[in-house]
Protein backbone atom coordinates (compact mmCIF):
# COMPACT_ATOMS: atom_id res chain seq x y z
CA UNK A 1 0.00 0.00 0.00
CA UNK A 2 2.82 2.79 1.11
CA UNK A 3 4.78 1.88 -2.00
CA UNK A 4 2.44 1.98 -4.59
CA UNK A 5 1.11 5.27 -2.79
CA UNK A 6 4.52 7.11 -3.36
CA UNK A 7 4.89 5.33 -6.99
CA UNK A 8 1.62 6.33 -8.01
CA UNK A 9 1.85 9.95 -7.55
CA UNK A 10 4.95 10.47 -10.17
CA UNK A 11 6.88 9.06 -12.41
CA UNK A 12 9.03 6.57 -10.04
CA UNK A 13 9.22 3.03 -10.29
CA UNK A 14 10.17 1.63 -6.87
CA UNK A 15 11.81 -1.53 -7.96
CA UNK A 16 13.69 -2.88 -4.30
CA UNK A 17 12.42 -1.48 -0.42
CA UNK A 18 13.24 -2.84 2.57
CA UNK A 19 14.53 -0.84 6.43
CA UNK A 20 15.59 -1.35 9.89
CA UNK A 21 13.62 0.78 12.60
CA UNK A 22 15.58 4.05 12.00
CA UNK A 23 15.87 3.95 7.96
CA UNK A 24 15.18 2.74 5.07
CA UNK A 25 16.85 1.80 1.85
CA UNK A 26 15.25 1.88 -1.57
CA UNK A 27 15.69 1.46 -4.88
CA UNK A 28 13.87 3.45 -7.55
CA UNK A 29 14.05 4.50 -11.16
CA UNK A 30 12.83 7.84 -12.32
CA UNK A 31 12.91 9.77 -15.50
CA UNK A 32 16.17 11.41 -16.72
CA UNK A 33 14.62 14.79 -16.06
CA UNK A 34 13.69 13.61 -12.51
CA UNK A 35 15.92 14.93 -9.58
CA UNK A 36 16.61 12.59 -6.65
CA UNK A 37 16.09 15.49 -4.06
CA UNK A 38 12.14 15.79 -5.35
CA UNK A 39 11.45 12.17 -5.02
CA UNK A 40 12.99 12.02 -1.19
CA UNK A 41 10.63 15.11 -0.45
CA UNK A 42 7.66 13.14 -1.89
CA UNK A 43 8.52 10.02 0.00
CA UNK A 44 9.62 12.21 3.35
CA UNK A 45 6.62 14.05 3.07
CA UNK A 46 3.84 11.20 2.65
CA UNK A 47 5.77 9.02 5.20
CA UNK A 48 5.19 12.09 7.85
CA UNK A 49 1.52 12.33 6.53
CA UNK A 50 0.52 8.59 6.69
CA UNK A 51 2.41 7.63 10.00
CA UNK A 52 0.90 10.58 11.67
CA UNK A 53 -2.95 9.53 10.05
CA UNK A 54 -2.02 5.70 11.00
CA UNK A 55 -0.80 5.76 14.20
CA UNK A 56 -0.90 9.08 16.08
CA UNK A 57 -0.65 7.27 19.52
CA UNK A 58 2.46 5.79 18.82
CA UNK A 59 4.19 8.33 17.08
CA UNK A 60 2.90 11.34 19.56
CA UNK A 61 5.00 10.28 22.28
CA UNK A 62 8.27 10.61 20.18
CA UNK A 63 7.29 13.53 17.43
CA UNK A 64 5.13 16.89 19.17
CA UNK A 65 6.94 19.00 16.95
CA UNK A 66 5.56 20.30 13.60
CA UNK A 67 8.84 18.24 12.08
CA UNK A 68 8.65 14.59 11.26
CA UNK A 69 12.13 12.46 11.29
CA UNK A 70 15.63 14.25 9.76
CA UNK A 71 16.11 16.30 7.38
CA UNK A 72 18.90 14.35 5.97
CA UNK A 73 19.30 11.13 3.34
CA UNK A 74 21.92 9.75 0.99
CA UNK A 75 21.22 9.03 -2.71
CA UNK A 76 23.16 7.42 -5.05
CA UNK A 77 22.95 6.36 -8.94
CA UNK A 78 23.36 2.68 -9.91
CA UNK A 79 25.08 1.17 -13.14
CA UNK A 80 22.78 -1.22 -14.87
CA UNK A 81 25.90 -3.88 -13.93
CA UNK A 82 25.15 -3.76 -10.35
CA UNK A 83 21.58 -2.89 -10.39
CA UNK A 84 20.72 -6.73 -9.26
CA UNK A 85 23.43 -6.56 -6.25
CA UNK A 86 22.09 -4.03 -5.17
CA UNK A 87 18.89 -5.06 -5.12
CA UNK A 88 19.84 -8.22 -3.62
CA UNK A 89 21.55 -5.91 -1.01
CA UNK A 90 18.22 -4.48 -0.27
CA UNK A 91 16.25 -7.77 -0.18
CA UNK A 92 18.64 -8.84 2.54
CA UNK A 93 18.78 -5.82 4.98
Amino acid sequence: MFSSSISSCSVYNILELNGEADHLHLLFEATPGMAPTEFVNVLKTKTARFTRRDFPTEVGRFYWKPYFGSRSYFVATVSEQSLSLVQEHIKNQ
